[in-house]
């Protein structure tokens, strides 16, 4: 989730936090689960699923019905709808057809212990996409209203009454005030001020607490089904203006889970009487709901606020906006819309503003946009798979795209596997966070709250608003461990990776970011449009939980548009491992920044990068050199033969799961530059070599290290001897740091010396070729 530029010097703070009976409400730690399980890689629990006698594969196709049996391709069901409303059992296929599309969200069943439910492909072709997007392109979905502002269709009322007691004509029943924590307030039936005749509902605020879940207002007993939007209209005044803090349709018992899906901004409290509305996408079909205004820590002190006339009703939607739209992509990404906040700043060309109290987009064009563009991808703020409080769940193989929320996300989650999936062009779209107001968010894979045992690898991800991957908590007691992000590309993301948890009493350990290639951070379709242009690779925020054993190992970080390592508060960086990366930034002149707040402490160029290795001990075996991909400008990040990051990676993998197979599939651990054991590469490439002559002129096939890592010295053998040969050492900047001359013989013997502990480079040349290498001193 983005954190607004503002809030870093008040994350500095440690402020309270309360028990709440709201969404709030703090979460007991989780018992941990065998991690062995998140290693093994699809192609085994495929043979488990082939093996189970219990287990029923079910396919989708668009050419599906939903009234068939979903069994066989030939009897394949048709929509997401299906697919989300079915019970399925642990060890259960779901396969989705390849080339097929399919607009909406996916919500998967979890499994248990005994089996994970799969989702992935089936047939040949590129993998099936899930868009979040609803498609505008067609001139009939606009309404000219006038200066150069075309609209989406009204909505309207077609529901009765779902609330119980909404006028307060004889008194408050059913509605019940709540206060906690330093919050000094009173709630009340009160004939002294209304919009309407004989009463309103009358809050007397003499202090407002220290949160906004420290006051609250709400009424039970609400029936709502999943899939249709609902309308809360009220009306209000206050003595003093003020915004609520939010208004929240949620379950109306522990655990007070969301039952809507889209962003509710709360409205202004103005100090006479005004009519307010505001819509919620119901997720869920549920007779338990509950409407929650919260007003703590928003409401001002000695103040007092006045409610009459709520109502609830179901709304007939005209278009198929249906809640917030984070970006417009245009004409297959070759340019994108520009979001705004309010109908004044529509100005230009592709400007649009999403209208949350009447359900329209209001998009600036010259002409009808289905005539100014051919193709109008309109992305909508939800998560294209939301997996709240999901376990035990498998994807594999699918693409996900044009999402303004998450690409996958959802908090308390546990056991979950992402493999090979492509996300793309995903974030944008606004939440409110009080006391920050409406920020924009969207991240490709998040982690949210609890989450254990989770892996995602062989992914690609790019185009992202925020971060590509992420775990993070914030206000909740949580526990995250066990989480493995391995053998992914990441490219042009606002962040690659990003990290943070809090309150203190969270907890986090045993996270692996490893063996990733992430390129271009900053580089996004939204970059521009953001308040807070930041481009970093590696973004860590407050981190107030205990965390252990977390580790940033074997990747690529090549070019951000700000830096490539940022840490909001220096100390933090105790709680990480960073090493075996190789890290290249000419973009701008820093690569590491590292800071208190809005205070830059340390920043550190790519020429100083040795004085952050001495200064904070981290990174003392990494590069910083340029990777050497096969070819960027057409997105080959492959490595070439002469890549410094082939066998640069950790030397001894053991305890740290870096998996079986790379990006690609291929072997993940093989012998590189012809070392006497295979190093595992840096970066999501393992590096396939072919033994023999490069070239005319290079050549490292004879040459042998041992032992190789050593602590005092070595003999570099050829099997060929050299004559008036000559070695030269370079340090992993490329320095020269060691000659010898005049060398006569099969073997050379190299003393430490005063070389420091790290990765060395070495070139050989005689009779007319040169020899390479490499050793690790330890």
């Amino acid at each position: 989730m983005m954190e607004k530029c503002k809030q870093e010097n008040s994350l500095l703070s440690n402020n309270k936090r309360k028990k709440s009976k709201s969404i709030i409400k703090s979460l007991s730690m989780k018992t941990m689960n065998n991690f062995s399980l998140v290693i093994i890689s699809s192609f085994v629990f495929l043979l488990l699923f082939a093996g189970n006698s219990n287990a029923t594969t079910y396919y989708v196709s668009n050419n599906g019905s939903d009234f068939h049996s979903g069994t066989s391709e030939i009897n394949s069901w048709q929509t997401l709808e299906k697919v989300n409303g079915f019970s399925f059992q642990p060890n259960d296929s779901i396969l989705f057809k390849r080339g097929d599309i399919w607009r909406g969200q996916l919500v998967p069943n979890s499994g248990n212990n005994n089996g994970y439910i799969y989702y992935g492909a089936y047939g040949a072709g590129n993998k099936p996409m899930i868009m979040g997007s609803v498609n505008l392109s067609d001139t009939s979905n606009w309404v000219n209203t006038g200066n150069n502002i075309w609209s989406t269709a009204s909505s309207s009322i077609i529901g009765s009454e779902l609330i119980l007691n909404p006028f307060f004509d004889i008194d408050a029943n059913n509605w019940y005030f709540y206060t906690e924590g330093n919050a000094i307030a009173s709630g009340e039936w009160s004939t002294d001020e209304y919009s309407s005749p004989p009463a309103s509902y009358k809050i007397n605020c003499t202090e407002n607490g220290d949160n906004f879940y420290d006051i609250q207002f709400s009424t039970p007993g609400l029936s709502i089904d999943q899939g249709h939007v609902y309308c809360l209209s009220f009306k209000a005044k206050s003595s003093v203006n003020f915004q609520l803090g939010g208004i929240l349709l949620m379950k109306s018992s522990s655990p007070y889970n969301l039952y809507y899906s889209n962003t509710v901004i709360p409205p202004v409290i103005d100090t006479v009487w005004n009519t307010y509305a505001l819509y919620y996408y119901s997720s869920i079909t549920a007779n338990d709901a509950m409407l929650d205004f919260f007003i703590g820590n928003t409401i001002p002190d000695s103040s007092i606020l006045y409610l009459d006339n709520v109502s609830f009703k179901e709304v007939d939607i005209n278009s198929p906006v249906t809640m917030d739209i984070g970006n417009i992509i245009f004409n297959q990404a070759t340019s994108f819309g520009v979001k705004k906040l309010d109908e004044q700043s529509l100005l230009t060309q592709g400007d649009y503003l999403y209208d949350a109290n009447n359900l329209r987009l209001h998009l600036y064009s010259t002409i009808n946009p289905g005539l100014f563009y051919s193709d109008i991808e309109c992305a909508l703020s939800r998560n294209i798979i939301n997996q709240e409080n999901k376990a035990y769940v498998i994807y594999e193989n699918l693409e996900l795209k044009y999402g303004s929320a998450h690409g996958i996300g959802g908090g308390n989650t546990d056991h979950i596997m992402i493999q090979k999936c492509d996300i793309s062009y995903i974030g944008g779209g606004a939440i409110y966070l009080p006391p920050y107001g409406v920020v924009r968010y969207g991240n490709g894979i998040e982690f949210w709250s609890n989450a254990s045992n989770n892996l995602v690898e062989q992914c690609r991800v790019w185009e992202i608003y925020d971060a590509a991957m992420t775990n993070q908590n914030q206000g909740n007691v949580a526990v995250q461990s066990n989480i493995i992000y391995r053998n992914n590309l990441i490219y042009n993301a606002e962040w690659s990776f990003e990290y943070w948890n809090r309150p203190t009493e969270s907890l986090t350990e045993n996270i692996f970011f490893i063996n990733n290639t992430c390129l271009f951070a900053g580089n996004t379709w939204a970059h521009d449009q953001r308040p807070d242009k930041r481009g970093r690779h590696l973004n860590f925020f407050q981190i107030d939980a205990p965390t252990s054993n977390f580790n940033i190992l074997n990747n690529v970080f090549y070019e951000a548009t700000s830096a490539g390592l940022y840490v909001l508060r220096y100390y933090d960086l105790d709680s990480l491992t960073l090493n075996n990366n190789c890290w290249f930034q000419t973009l701008t002149d820093t690569l590491i920044d590292i800071r208190w707040g809005n205070v830059s402490i340390n920043a550190f160029t790519m020429s100083e990068f040795a004085d952050y290795q001495n200064l904070y001990q981290q990174d003392t075996s990494s590069i910083v050199q340029s990777p050497e991909f096969t070819d960027i400008n057409t997105g080959n990040f492959q490595l070439q033969a002469n890549s410094p990051c082939i066998d640069s990676g950790t030397p001894d993998t053991t305890g740290i799961p870096v998996g079986e197979f790379d990006f690609n599939g291929n072997t993940r651990v093989q012998v590189g530059n012809e070392m006497l054991s295979a190093i595992i590469d840096i970066g999501c490439y393992e590096h396939e070599y072919q033994t023999g002559i490069l070239n005319s002129d290079f050549c490292n096939s004879n040459v042998k290290v041992y032992p190789n890592p050593f602590d005092k010295s070595a003999l570099i053998k050829n099997n060929i001897k050299m004559v008036n040969a000559v070695l030269i050492i370079f340090n992993s900047f490329g320095q020269i740091v060691s000659t010898q001359h005049n060398i006569n013989s099969f073997e050379i013997q190299v003393n430490k010396g005063n070389l420091k502990n790290g990765i060395y480079f070495f070139q050989i040349m005689n009779d007319g070729k040169i020899h390479t290498g490499k050793f690790v001193i330890e």
